[in-house]
């Protein structure tokens, strides 16, 4: 949803840096909060980490290096607009390896859950 989020953004025509620092900003200021909302969620023991906390730390690592560095990026759009694009190229593709965690941590939980069930 990020990665979708920031190519929106970008792709909005004639928009001045002080615009598209906000955007960034906010977003990445949500993906802080939903990172903070999930570790507090794990410590109070509701979820159940599938791995323990080594899980929980590359579930919320990964996601969270990503929200504060959309944050980095959105500062150095007023410094250095040319430069941010290429940061923000890695924040993209850390959201993208994040996900790709996800999903194959879904598609192995789910095939555990067939097993134990069939």
């Amino acid at each position: 949803m990020f990665v979708l989020l920031i190519a929106l953004f970008v792709l909005v025509p004639n928009q001045d840096p002080q615009s598209l620092t906000v955007e960034l900003a906010i977003v990445g200021g949500l993906g802080v909060v939903r990172i903070v909302r999930r570790a507090a969620t794990f410590r109070r023991g509701r979820a159940d980490p599938f791995g323990g906390w080594r899980y929980v730390i590359r579930r919320l690592g990964l996601s969270g290096a990503a929200s504060v560095g959309q944050i980095v990026v959105a500062i150095l759009v007023m410094t250095n607009p040319i430069g941010a694009f290429f940061w923000l190229l890695a924040v993209v593709l850390v959201y993208l390896t994040s996900a790709a965690d996800s999903a194959w941590d879904l598609l192995v939980e789910f095939g555990r859950e067939r097993r134990r069930t069939g």
